[in-house]
């Protein structure tokens, strides 16, 4: 067989071995890109936070969580959400899957003596219904970030 003039005696091998770099190529791609698209929480655990009690005072508490569900807590794990009656930061407790405050203020109650429990989080129902409609509303409003001109990174 012929080609362009040339003697072939081992016809097609380089078209072979280009094919399987590739398929190569591609299953590589596939495999890096796929997982980073479905996996668009960046979780965190434990993330050192200071915030401001509503009377000045300063504590170091954590946050954990990702971008669509997250949660401050103390060291201990114990929940923390903020009195909206009158914006102390106090430990929660959970009623029919909500949590809700309560008397207990963080830095001055021992929420483990008053019987709380660690890691007390909204209903997992609730917790997924949070979760669907961010991925909706980023799904519906995408960022609109420009994708031209420079970027200063710092």
């Amino acid at each position: 067989m012929t080609l362009g003039g040339t003697l072939l005696t081992e016809p097609c091998r380089h078209v072979r071995v280009g094919y399987r770099h590739h398929v190569l190529a591609t299953i590589l791609a596939v495999t890096l890109l796929f997982p980073a698209a479905a996996s668009l929480a960046a979780p965190l655990s434990y993330t050192p936070l200071t915030v401001r009690q509503s009377d000045g005072e300063t504590l170091f508490l954590y946050a954990s969580g990702d971008e669509f569900y997250n949660w401050i807590h103390d060291h201990n794990g114990y929940t923390v959400v903020r009195d909206e009656r009158d914006g102390t930061l106090v430990y929660a407790d959970e009623l029919y899957g909500h949590l809700v405050p309560t008397h207990l203020i963080v830095g001055i109650a021992d929420p483990a003596l008053a019987g709380l429990r660690t890691g007390i989080l909204h209903a997992g129902e609730l917790i997924r219904e949070y979760r669907t409609a961010a991925v909706h509303q980023l799904q519906q409003f995408p960022p609109q970030a420009p994708n031209t001109g420079t970027i200063n990174n710092i």
